[in-house]
């Protein structure tokens, strides 16, 4: 009888392999931005939640109670599930395109590949962690308001059947930019005052 592999044996495979990955292993194997980010977001979860759950109410005229449930749920699922996902897509594309290794930081356009090509974990210039870590935050505000818009939209779509699936992406697609705006702003912010700190 032929046995299938499940897929959590699968995941768990795939980490192992990607835990043993050489330049994940050293310990000098530079800052995996998703422990940044993390916290960050559990942080600011509270306040997106509520500023997404008015946005969805006063935009498709809900009530409280199924405005701040649909944002509650949709930004569950995304920090929870969508952007740790995302994050590992996008460190499997640094390492299958050779973005593990350190390719220099002395011109402008290395220093923008160092924060976006190799952003989801910088390659650790110690002496210039300083803005890399908040470049690298300004980045993936990027990819994860993509991931966001997108596992926001399947869980508002689903509660909200009784209006109009365009409206409700559309709103979706309004409150996500609006939070993503100020995280994106905040992330600048950081990065300029990291900048000027020098």
């Amino acid at each position: 009888m032929r046995q299938r592999i499940s897929k959590g044996a699968k995941l768990a495979a795939l980490v192992a392999l990607f835990l043993g990955h050489p330049s994940v292993a050293q310990a000098n194997a530079g800052v995996p931005m998703i422990f940044i980010v993390a916290p960050i977001l559990g942080w600011a979860i509270v306040p997106i939640i509520v500023a997404e759950g008015a946005a969805l109410k006063f935009l498709l005229a809900l009530e409280n109670k199924r405005a701040y449930l649909a944002s509650a749920l949709g930004n569950a699922l995304s920090t929870l599930v969508g952007i740790p996902l995302t994050w590992g897509l996008l460190v499997g594309l640094q390492l299958l395109s050779g973005g593990d290794g350190a390719h220099g930081i002395a011109t402008p356009l290395q220093k923008i590949g160092a924060v976006t090509w190799q952003g989801a974990w910088l390659i650790p210039y110690e002496d210039h962690l300083f803005w890399m870590i908040p470049a690298a935050c300004l980045f993936l505000t990027v990819p994860f308001f993509l991931v966001s818009l997108w596992s926001e939209r399947i869980v508002c779509t689903r509660l909200l059947k009784g209006h109009d699936r365009d409206a409700v992406c559309r709103a979706v697609l309004y409150a996500n930019t609006l939070t993503y705006a100020v995280l994106g702003f905040a992330s600048f912010l950081w990065l300029g005052w990291s900048v000027r700190a020098v």
